[in-house]
């Protein structure tokens, strides 16, 4: 039984900050046996929609999770 409880992040249109949080928690020593779940919103604006592709790029990279 896995006694590591799943993490949850949400995201929108901050590729930087995005970037930076996956990485903090990738660095931890069980991120590989840690389930990460991801929501990810829609732009809510034309603004946004550049950006919130761009944090949907980084997070279907190959991070280190479960």
């Amino acid at each position: 039984m896995n006694s590591i409880a799943p993490v949850i992040l949400f995201v929108y249109n901050r590729p930087d900050h995005t970037i930076r949080t996956l990485t903090a928690l990738e660095k931890n020593k069980q991120a590989d046996q840690t389930t990460l779940y991801i929501y990810s919103d829609a732009a809510k604006t034309e603004n946004s929609i550049d950006a919130v592709a761009e944090v949907r790029k980084i997070i279907h990279k190959p991070w280190n999770f479960k």
